[in-house]
């Protein structure tokens, strides 16, 4: 069960606090439009900083895998930080507006293989990204997520925007490189875990949602020239990153097992439509397009990519289905069923168990090879009478 603690509530009222400090502060305090740029640079900047710092306190805390996890985490929140520290440095030291690209950006895009590596060692190390239906699930996902950056965001740009190359391949890396970051999510948060792991990778990931969607913003306004500092872009950041260092102050105080979990048993049922979902959004995304004038390479190019890995992902699914490639069999759980008085279960185990059913001159007249021989032959006439239908349609 997931329940607080006293460490959790007081480092909880702390952040609570800095988010106040964010928000309140820059509206009460009578500051002139300088003052109150050097503030939203500098409070702004302490919350990588403390997220930095939750992150490397939970790496200490932990062994092995989560403890690397958790310090790769925090070298990224510090990575940004770093990249903050160099844009604090143009406004308010030097006075000057912030050069795109500028050093600040070697902090920033610095963050974003580090956060990686910190997501996949925080997988599973059992499945971690070998796992090939959830790889294709978050290839899935992802692809269609920067078909939809393309179209809102970066075609627009890239094809009338006068920036150089440079600008735009920078300004382009922050959405990409998040993409590459929510395929890492995707996949760390697609199985079933204990509830307080459960609870420390969703935080931590609505942290990075928020980070994500203040990067695609910036990257917008970046290269049209439109970004105002202290904007609601900006705030996407800092409380992203608060967000992380909750998850790790959750991290701490409960110790949660990041294995995989194959006892709890939840419904699959939006796992087998999304791929069938993704296809009608790109399909749908494609034909728009096509229709106002606008269908390019990239578009028709991810399109492929999700058909092909959703595809490829049904195909596993069908080799991995026991009823197809191997026998199958039934599972009766006795101490479930005594301990909870299961009374119509171990009914059909004593009808399908007792030793009459395989009783027999030879196996092949018991009766559960004969149960087994007629299941057999109802398929057969059921595909033999189906297939006058097919060949007529």
């Amino acid at each position: 069960m997931v329940r607080s603690t006293p460490f959790v509530r007081t480092v909880t009222l702390a952040l609570l606090a800095y988010a106040a400090v964010l928000v309140i502060g820059r509206r009460l305090l009578p500051l002139d439009s300088f003052q109150l740029l050097a503030y939203d640079d500098v409070t702004q900047a302490g919350a990588p900083v403390i997220a930095s710092l939750c992150c490397a306190y939970a790496g200490r805390r932990s062994e092995g895998r989560i403890s690397w996890a958790w310090r790769f985490l925090a070298a990224a929140c510090a990575s940004w930080a770093v990249g903050d520290l160099a844009w604090t440095t143009y406004e308010i030291l030097l006075r000057r507006d912030t050069p795109f690209p500028s050093l600040s950006d070697a902090g920033y895009l610095g963050m974003l293989p580090l956060m990686l590596i910190g997501l996949i060692l925080l997988a599973p190390s059992d499945r971690a990204l070998l796992g090939a239906r959830t790889a294709l699930d978050g290839l899935s996902v992802v692809v269609a997520a920067a078909s939809i950056v393309w179209i809102v965001a970066l075609r627009g740009i890239y094809a009338a925007s006068d920036t150089t190359y440079l600008e735009k391949a920078i300004g382009g890396a922050y959405p990409l490189g998040d993409l590459v970051i929510f395929f890492a999510m995707f996949v760390t948060l697609h199985r079933q875990r204990s509830p307080q792991a459960t609870v420390v990778l969703a935080t931590f990931s609505a942290g990075l949602a928020l980070f994500m969607l203040s990067d695609i913003g910036f990257a917008y306004a970046s290269l049209n020239d439109t970004y105002v500092n202290g904007g609601a872009v900006d705030f996407g950041w800092p409380f992203g990153f608060l967000l992380m260092g909750y998850a790790a102050t959750l991290h701490v105080a409960w110790r949660p097992n990041y294995r995989l979990d194959e006892t709890l048993r939840t419904s699959v049922a939006w796992q087998q439509a999304m791929p069938l979902c993704l296809i009608a959004l790109m399909f749908v995304e494609l034909e728009l397009s096509y229709r106002s004038g606008q269908a390019d390479l990239p578009l028709v190019v991810m399109t492929g990519a999700v058909l092909a890995a959703v595809v490829l992902r049904q195909a596993l699914v069908l080799r991995d289905n026991a009823a197809l490639t191997r026998q199958a069999y039934v599972e009766f759980d006795l101490k479930a069923i005594f301990d909870g008085d299961l009374y119509p279960d171990f009914f059909l185990f004593w009808i399908l168990c007792h030793q009459s059913r395989f009783e027999g001159e030879k196996p092949s007249s018991c009766w559960l090879e004969k149960w087994k021989k007629e299941a057999e032959d109802k398929c057969l006439r059921a595909l033999e009478n189906l297939r006058p239908g097919v060949e007529k349609a």
